[in-house]
């Protein structure tokens, strides 16, 4: 690891034959000199660029720099737009740019101002209407406009949004995209009793994404766990907040990716992977063995 100026400055030495590693690394370390990041923000290899642009030690002067320079591939300046060292008048100056993808930045960054946003969350081009719904600075007003956007992107972003509001979420319960309900499922502002609805939807990975939300509480997880369809069992099994009883239930399992969750989970007991370590999977097996919490 390149982690203090003294060590940058010896690899600096070896500047005229550097390896790949060192120059990505030179450019993406906070303790880089100004003047290094300068050169590398010219550099001919985009993905270094890219580096130089996402830093957050580049300041506004090569930020700046980088906006204006001729790239054969400009898709670094798409990231320069999204650093929280770009000025308000840069994300103003840009937010009216031909470029859709460029403007997508703009929108995604959390400096840029409300009534930036505001024009913005009425922009053409869909991905510039996604970038305003995730940024964590839309107003509820912009999401609940955006909610109900022609592309399922956009509503996407707005359920993954974890400042939409209960209200938007309940109404995004019913979304015809299943991923749009799926990203509802795995909001942490989604209300209890929008969850509950959700337990019954049609598509499995709507249910599994039950799972994934931070707030599922052990009852749900039980109930789950007896789910039709292997993949949201699957998920069940390698939750970390599964109960003891119910990774025993899912041990017996007919199929053999839940089982070798449960056999992998840490929150396994002794007993259950004792069952386990007699499975006629061999990898099953394995991963039983190897469980921390697996004694003879």
């Amino acid at each position: 690891m390149l982690d203090n100026e003294e060590t940058i400055k010896n690899k600096l030495e070896e500047w005229e034959n550097p390896s790949v590693n060192s120059v990505h690394l030179i450019a993406r370390n906070l303790n880089t000199p100004v003047k290094v990041l300068e050169k590398l923000a010219i550099d001919s290899n985009a993905l270094v660029n890219i580096d130089v642009a996402s830093n957050l030690s580049t300041p506004l002067s090569v930020l700046k720099m980088m906006l204006e320079y001729s790239y054969e591939d400009d898709s670094s300046k798409e990231y320069v737009l999204r650093n929280s060292n770009i000025s308000i008048e840069l994300l103003e100056k840009y937010s009216t740019n031909e470029d859709e993808f460029l403007r997508a930045a703009v929108a995604s960054n959390p400096k840029t101002p409300i009534k930036i946003l505001l024009l913005l969350s009425m922009d053409e081009d869909e991905m510039v209407r996604k970038g305003v719904a995730e940024n964590l600075n839309t107003s509820i007003e912009m999401l609940l406009i955006l909610s109900t956007d022609e592309d399922d992107s956009v509503r996407y972003s707005v359920a993954d949004n974890p400042n939409t509001s209960e209200i938007i979420l309940e109404k995004l319960s019913k979304d015809k995209d299943s991923l749009v309900r799926a990203a509802v499922a795995g909001n942490t502002t989604t209300s209890a009793e929008v969850i509950e609805e959700l337990l019954s939807d049609e598509d499995a990975l709507v249910r599994a994404s039950i799972v994934e939300n931070p707030y599922v509480v052990e009852e749900i997880l039980e109930y789950l766990s007896k789910d039709k369809d292997d993949t949201v069992r699957r998920s069940v099994a390698e939750h970390k907040s599964t109960w003891v009883e119910v990774l025993e239930y899912l041990s017996h399992d007919t199929s053999n990716s839940v089982r070798s969750e449960v056999a992998q989970n840490p929150m396994t007991s002794p007993d259950t992977l004792k069952v386990l370590f007699k499975d006629l999977n061999p990898l099953i097996r394995e991963q039983a063995f190897l469980n921390p919490n697996f004694t003879k």
